[in-house]
């Protein structure tokens, strides 16, 4: 038995026939993790285990703007130290909670400064904006510190909006279709 197959049986056990389509199975790549090492078959097969089981499928996030734009989002690590995303490690946080329980920070982000939206955006003329809004935002920050300016951060890598876009209408088709027999 594979990893996957576990997966959707250890968790089928526990939750109900009844109540599963009321919950929204949400896969995302993980950080860590280069997507190219996962197989696409393997991600597709998870959704269908889970669609034939009675979950639905998450598209919330698949076309919009990354969690950590959020004007007040932070991310909160368990020593108090604070970072506007999850992927810089322990030892570059740039801010912490003070003793009344307030941001301090040592160093302030810069991506949340700059709009994606703006008329000078070089993101504007792009075909594929309205898919990734500039892309990841600390990948952005790197790419502003560099050249000073906003440039593309996926250049060269725009077959991931395509697979996206059939992932996004196969989540949709497939949730329709589980809602019709509810």
């Amino acid at each position: 038995m594979k990893k996957s197959d576990s997966l959707i049986s250890d968790i089928t056990k526990y939750i109900p026939t009844d109540i599963r389509h009321r919950i929204k199975v949400d896969l995302q790549k993980v950080w860590q993790i280069q997507e190219k090492t996962i197989p696409m078959d393997l991600f597709l097969k998870l959704q269908r285990d889970f669609v034939s089981s009675g979950f639905q499928l998450c598209i919330d996030h698949v076309f919009a703007i990354c969690y950590v734009e959020k004007q007040h989002y932070n991310m909160i690590y368990y020593n108090g130290g604070v970072e506007k995303c999850d992927k810089q490690p322990m030892d570059k946080l740039r801010g912490y909670l003070n003793a009344d329980g307030n941001i301090i920070w040592k160093e302030r982000p810069i991506f949340p400064d700059y709009n994606v939206f703006d008329s000078n955006s070089v993101c504007n003329n792009c075909y594929y904006y309205p898919l990734c809004y500039s892309g990841c935002p600390v990948r952005r920050e790197e790419l502003i510190i560099k050249s000073n300016k906003l440039t593309c951060g996926y250049e060269d890598y725009y077959e991931v909006f395509e697979q996206r876009i059939v992932d996004y209408c196969w989540r949709v088709i497939h949730n329709n279709k589980l809602n019709q027999y509810k």
